[in-house]
């Protein structure tokens, strides 16, 4: 299975894609500093073979401050056994905040279930574009 990660300074958000490839799902929301040994857990435990990072471009596509804070995050996954891919992620956070909204979801409960629900669109939208084209399947 494949870890959507949504990064933030404070809260980070994570989704599970299924067995497939096809779909994916939030799961929770953690902090910063619980979020290595959280997604090292799910590497050991449930079978993660690849990380995909949403990456926050600038409106061009330029790499921004926070993209390049993410980028080093990530390195610190390279030798733990699996891949690491990139995904754009620009709207993902005004995106399932929309959803979240549109669903009746609580006005307290939105803040929490954002970043899991932007970690799930991120993957969903690598798992759509990214993942077909992929030469060789993680």
């Amino acid at each position: 299975m494949i870890l959507g990660i949504d990064y933030g300074l404070k809260r980070c958000g994570l989704s599970l894609s299924d067995e497939g490839y096809r779909y994916a799902v939030p799961l929770e929301t953690v902090t910063a500093e619980e979020l290595r040994s959280r997604v090292l857990e799910l590497i050991r435990d449930d079978g993660i073979t690849a990380l995909v990072f949403g990456l926050p471009l600038g409106k061009l596509g330029e790499k921004t401050q926070m993209s390049e804070a993410i980028e080093e995050v990530a390195r610190n996954f390279q030798n733990d056994g699996v891949k690491i891919f990139f995904q754009d992620e620009r709207g993902s956070t005004d995106s399932a905040l929309l959803i979240l909204n549109q669903a009746g979801v609580h006005k307290g409960r939105r803040k929490k279930a954002r970043d899991e629900a932007a970690a799930a669109l991120i993957l969903q939208d690598f798992l759509d574009y990214v993942w077909p084209n992929l030469p060789k399947k993680v």
